[in-house]
């Protein structure tokens, strides 16, 4: 009989409050209990937002980032994460809210081979959403530059919680954001 053992954490990404997430899944996925979806939740202004983990490869405490100039506000420039230089974008400046005091975070999205960091507010964390809370359509209001990417809402505890298709959100955000710099 042979004993498996699960593998060593690394210690640095638990120093640096990474996270790894599972690059398998495809989309909000149902699990076992056939009544929930699991999901990372995040915050961006006021709005409780979450999408498909595979969406997101790595979460990461924000490291320093350079700006460029000229770029749009919600692209605020580019950082250095594991040895690789990848731009940074804002959300919450691309959404047209202020920026928050409070400490915000770095999730690492997109393919691996053109990753796209994205600003949040507070840790993005992985969440547990019970089918049965769904909204209809009419029932989540929404901001204008979200509409196109809804997957679902949720009404999670009293919480709207808005599932976003992230990689079409960003697509549609950098294209937009690039038109008319030089």
């Amino acid at each position: 009989m042979s004993t498996q053992f699960s593998p060593i954490p690394d210690p640095v990404a638990a120093l640096s409050g990474r996270r790894q997430f599972d690059a398998v899944r495809t989309a909000p996925q149902a699990v076992a209990d056939g009544g929930q979806e699991e999901v990372l939740g995040f915050t961006v202004g006021p709005f409780n937002l979450a999408c498909a983990l595979e969406s997101v490869a790595e979460v990461a405490e924000v490291p320093v980032i350079f700006p460029i100039p000229h770029l749009p506000d919600c692209l605020v420039g580019t950082a250095t994460l594991h040895g690789k230089i990848l731009p940074v974008a804002d959300l919450t400046a691309l959404l047209g809210f202020p920026s928050t005091d409070g400490k915000r975070w770095l999730m690492v999205a997109g393919r691996s081979d053109e990753p796209l960091g994205v600003l949040v507010d507070g840790l993005p964390d992985t969440l547990m959403l019970n089918r049965n809370s769904r909204l209809s359509e009419g029932q989540a209001a929404l901001h204008a530059r979200l509409s196109d990417h809804v997957v679902a809402a949720y009404d999670d505890d009293g919480v709207l919680r808005i599932v976003v298709a992230l990689e079409s959100l960003l697509e549609a955000f950098t294209e937009q954001s690039f038109i008319g710099v030089q």
